[in-house]
């Protein structure tokens, strides 16, 4: 039996988001296809917690320094000197253990591993999830890290276009990809096992928002919209699910509290907090919506609703349009347009049948284009390519 190479995943991260839920499927499918053997360093207590349950070789790291809130050459040149000096713990496990790639799932890991990987002459892979902001920090240490790291894979094309042109030059996109077979499929869900929370009559209309409770979410774009529609005179009931953790010191959530009784829609709405299994908010929910006012590189919360068969809408930032066709799959709306967003969500009200194709398409699309195991097969012919012939 040939030898498996030694993939270190590397994932430094201060909350738990969908970068490492994406990166949490990977390692899963890799080790599932037993193409490799998995070392996985990380930060986030609830990701090695998760991975833990299906890998042994899981190590926390302590002491990780943020990249968050350095503005300036001078000052990120100087934080990087003091990630190069208290590298130790990488160091020591790099010393420990055999490793042949280092995959980083963020601009934070990349960096902190880029100095021992050079030193030791390991190809360094990114894993890029942002759209980054030109002049901003993040992209001076992408321009960095563009002429060292040996491969980046972009979860989208709006993620390569924002990368420096050295970058672009490094990248190749891989879609995030979705279990469409088990975990997202409609068809296997047990619907007596889902928790009335989530549950709605069969005549009412069930929205959803799926994410962080942050402004750049634009969740106030939806409220302001379920208030126009709760004072129309409709056939239906209109609801909202929100599911994301609620911090009762997050200052844009007391704004949703408060908007939400200003608008008079506090029956409507529930704030359900985190929710861990998610595929039964979806599947209890009839419509989608991310109304993001700032772009994101590939947001996975659409193909995981789409492989639920539910309408999605999206604003028309960052890899939302590389996912959504305008009325084949699911709708796009222009960011922080409520009418737009009013009128669409009206057509589907209105037109059954357009309903039931587009839930149709949306599942389809997905096992199309979105599966994780596709996902998973185009990492390793990156790792296979690295190793044979050091590209």
């Amino acid at each position: 039996m040939k030898n498996l190479p030694n993939i270190l995943f590397f994932c430094s991260a201060d909350r738990y988001s969908g970068a490492e839920i994406v990166l949490e499927r990977i390692i899963f499918g890799l080790i599932q296809k037993r193409v490799c053997n998995a070392f996985i360093l990380g930060t986030n207590e609830k990701f090695l917690e998760n991975v833990r349950g299906f890998e042994k070789n899981v190590y926390a790291l302590n002491n990780i320094k943020s990249l968050k809130g350095r503005k300036g050459r001078r000052s990120i040149i100087k934080f990087l000197i003091q990630i190069k000096s208290s590298s130790k713990q990488l160091k020591k496990f790099l010393n420990k253990n055999k490793i042949d790639i280092i995959h980083a799932n963020s601009i934070d890991s990349a960096i902190y591993a880029l100095f021992q990987s050079n030193s030791k002459s390991i190809p360094l892979i990114w894993h890029h999830h942002n759209v980054l902001k030109r002049n901003s920090s993040d992209y001076f240490l992408a321009y960095l890290l563009s002429k060292k790291v040996k491969k980046i894979i972009a979860v989208s094309g709006a993620a390569l276009k924002s990368l420096p042109k050295k970058g672009q030059d490094k990248a190749e996109i891989i879609y995030n990809g979705v279990d469409v077979r088990n975990k997202f499929n409609p068809y296997s869900i047990n619907v007596d096992l889902i928790e009335d929370e989530y549950s709605n009559d069969n005549n009412d209309l069930m929205l959803g928002y799926v994410g962080q409770i942050h402004p750049s979410k634009g969740i106030d774009i939806i409220l302001d919209v379920l208030s126009e529609l709760k004072k129309m005179s409709l056939n239906k009931r209109i609801f909202l699910n929100i599911a994301g953790k609620n911090d009762f010191g997050n200052e844009y959530y007391q704004f949703l509290l408060k908007k939400i009784k200003l608008l008079n829609i506090f029956e409507e709405t529930k704030f359900l907090g985190h929710v861990d299994q998610i595929e039964f908010f979806y599947k209890k929910i009839d419509i989608l919506i991310l109304p993001s006012v700032e772009p994101e590189a590939f947001p996975t919360v659409l193909l995981e609703a789409s492989a639920m068969e539910k309408i999605v809408f999206s604003s028309n930032l960052g890899g939302g349009s590389e996912i959504i066709e305008e009325e084949i799959n699911g709708f796009l709306f222009e960011p922080k347009n409520k009418d737009q967003l009013k009128e669409k969500i009206l057509k589907i009200i209105k037109n059954i049948d357009l309903g039931k194709k587009i839930r149709a398409n949306a599942r389809k699309n997905i096992i199309q284009k979105f599966d994780s195991e596709k996902q998973v097969e185009c990492i390793y012919k990156i790792y296979d390519d690295v190793l044979r012939n050091g590209l």
